[in-house]
């Protein structure tokens, strides 16, 4: 190597040296920063995802459905012709599955209903049972049997309708009526246990803490002022309860009430014809359920939309009060009472 290289070289070196020098004795290197992590949302336009974790699909089989109905019936998300009003469920994380065409499109037609839910802790040793089974029917028409049971993990409500004769015992009782009970041993009671088998074994999401607060029934809308809108008198207002889940309620299960859901009925009469029947009208409000106007839950959402049924005239009116779903359904059993009574009880919404 020449001179003249080997002075280029020593050079460098020395560059490179005194650099690391002012990088370590003088100003220190600056630290790589930490990107943050993003925090996920919620968004609140999509429907909550069950607490379980599970699709309703992969909980019955093909041959489920034969045993027990001796047909395959297809999974089903609404009763388009009466919502079933499960919006305080699916709210709280509950599973809620839908098989079949419903109990009102055709009384005899088949369907399965599964609700359930981490029992999140609730003692049930205290609970005056921890299954209880009611079935109707007989051996010449549909029979019927709702399984509702609690354990340490969750709670489970099993509907199944138009069963098999050969899921039931049915016993005489008088001349027109039967006690009807499941055959043990059946599919649909083997069913029953082998789903709640299913949702005790995996683990469960975190309570949902409510979206928002309502006032009771009798405050969340100015039900007087809905009355003198429409000429009625108004008779009651009260809260409505899910009867195959009240006994649930009575164990300290409650997703509504913990969701802040308010399901209640208010009827109004005409004041000028004490024979003139009555309206009948639910309503149901959601806190914060910007996702049950995507759900597919309620038909003709943010509209109105009315059917004729045995003389009865029945209207669905839904649409967001701010933040809050609202689903107004109201049955007309006479003329006289006027129509626009679903939107009147939207208008004087106070949530």
């Amino acid at each position: 190597m020449s001179k003249l290289s080997v002075a280029v070289a020593s050079s460098f070196l020395t560059i490179v040296l005194l650099s690391g020098c002012a990088a370590t004795g003088g100003v220190p290197a600056a630290e790589p920063t930490a990107t943050p992590t993003a925090v996920p949302t919620t968004d609140p336009t999509e429907m909550p995802v069950n607490r379980f974790g599970l699709d309703c699909a992969s909980l019955i089989g093909e041959d489920d459905f034969a045993a027990i109905y001796g047909e395959s019936l297809s999974l089903n998300p609404s009763d388009y012709f009466r919502p079933r009003a499960t919006e305080a469920l699916i709210a709280d994380g509950a599973l809620v599955c839908y098989w079949g065409e419903g109990t009102y499109i055709g009384a005899g037609a088949p369907y399965l209903e599964i609700l359930a839910g981490p029992s999140d802790g609730v003692v049930t040793g205290d609970s005056p049972a921890r299954q209880e089974v009611s079935c109707f029917g007989s051996p010449s028409s549909v029979n019927s049997c709702v399984w509702n049971r609690i354990t340490e993990e969750v709670w489970l409500s099993v509907t199944f309708h138009n069963l098999l004769e050969n899921q039931v015992d049915a016993i005489q009782s008088d001349l027109y009526n039967y006690v009807v009970t499941p055959r043990p041993g059946s599919n649909s009671e083997l069913l029953v246990s082998r789903i709640s088998d299913q949702l005790s074994a995996g683990p469960a999401d975190p309570v949902r803490a409510s979206r928002g607060t309502l006032s009771s029934c009798d405050a969340i809308v100015n039900w007087s002022a809905v009355a003198a809108e429409l000429g009625l008198s108004q008779i009651s207002v009260e809260p409505v309860e899910n009867q195959s889940l009240a006994w649930f309620k009575e164990a300290g299960i409650d997703p509504a009430d913990r969701q802040s859901v308010r399901s209640c009925l208010a009827t109004f009469t005409d004041p000028t014809d004490v024979n003139s029947g009555r309206a009948d009208t639910f309503l149901t409000a959601v806190p914060g359920g910007e996702w049950v106007e995507r759900s597919g839950l309620r038909a003709g959402w943010a509209g109105e939309e009315c059917s004729e049924w045995e003389g009865a005239r029945t209207c669905h009116l839904s649409m967001m009060v701010g933040s809050t779903a609202v689903m107004v359904s109201v049955d007309q059993l006479v003329d006289a009472v006027p129509g626009g009574t679903g939107a009147s009880v939207v208008a004087s919404f106070l949530g």
